[in-house]
């Protein structure tokens, strides 16, 4: 989250008084969702992804860390307000500036978090509903930024593809960009976990062989991009051939689309069993290329 301090005429005074009143709303956590005025679609656009349980049951070990985390931070951001407060009155810049003051999405997203977390399941689930869309060219090209930015702050040895519907251009599909990373080791595993928990993405579930991170979930429902990261180790890669195999098959893929379609009247509030009820045509068609493509991957 950036907040821009525009100081035309006393930049000294202006600018305390505008970074007193962030310290202010910091400390008054519960409320700092109300009080910040922050322009909310380009904030949208960033993504504020809330950490949510959709399958199973909350780990409660995991909201205990939440929670430690959202208080470690938020101290960590009061101290960066303070900081910038006595740096700027000892230096009182004279001519016209911007100011702008960096704290963290990732440290101030924990208020968001905490506020899904107390939601039950079928309150979530009403939140973000299954919703299919036509076809949308943007999103080859989101995953491509997306992949481009994570192969920049991921520091391991790593193969980033784009699988789920999104990445069948002639089929409708929840407007949801699902990226699989595939790493060689479980210390690589835990390592990219580590990198993505710094770097604005949130758990969904994680287990010893993989995990699931988001991006793009707000208190107010979806943002505009929003996506699914799918972090398994090399070779766990069924997705790329159920993708591809649709992509050379269009029957088949049309004959997916309409399967769907119906579910989706059926289950939009229920993501659990939207996703059992395409189990076996995914198995069904996985298995069918994966003997035709061999060790293409």
């Amino acid at each position: 989250m950036v907040f821009c301090v525009f100081v035309p005429r006393n930049p000294a005074v202006d600018t305390h008084n505008a970074v007193i009143n962030i310290d202010k709303h910091i400390a008054q956590k519960p409320k700092i969702k109300e009080n910040i005025n922050i322009n909310r679609s380009a904030n949208d656009a960033r993504g504020i992804h809330p950490n949510i349980p959709f399958h199973g049951e909350k780990n409660t070990q995991q909201t205990e860390e939440s929670s430690y985390n959202f208080q470690e931070n938020l101290k960590k951001s009061i101290f960066l307000v303070r900081f910038y407060k006595k740096f700027i009155w000892i230096h009182q810049p004279k001519d016209k500036v911007i100011l702008i003051i960096f704290v963290s999405i990732f440290r101030l997203n924990f208020l968001n978090n905490r506020e899904l977390l107390k939601m039950p399941l079928e309150e979530l689930w009403q939140l973000f509903p299954i919703k299919l869309v036509p076809h949308n060219t943007l999103w080859e090209k989101w995953f491509q930024e997306e992949k481009q930015h994570l192969e920049t702050i991921i520091n391991e040895e790593v193969t980033i593809s784009h699988i789920g519907s999104t990445a069948v251009p002639s089929i409708w599909a929840k407007p949801i960009i699902d990226i699989l990373i595939e790493c060689d080791d479980k210390n690589s595993l835990k390592n990219i976990s580590d990198i993505l928990d710094k770097n604005q993405y949130l758990c969904m579930s994680r287990d010893k062989d993989k995990m699931v991170y988001n991006k793009g979930y707000t208190i107010n429902g979806f943002a505009e991009k929003v996506f699914h990261l799918h972090i398994r180790l090399r070779g766990d890669n069924d997705e790329l051939y159920f993708r591809d195999y649709l992509v050379e098959n269009q029957d088949v893929a049309k004959e997916y689309e309409k399967m769907k379609l119906l579910l989706w009247k059926k289950f939009e509030h229920n993501r659990d069993a939207y996703t059992e009820s395409k189990t076996d045509f995914v198995k069904k068609y996985t298995l069918k290329a994966k003997n035709i493509y061999g060790d293409r991957y």
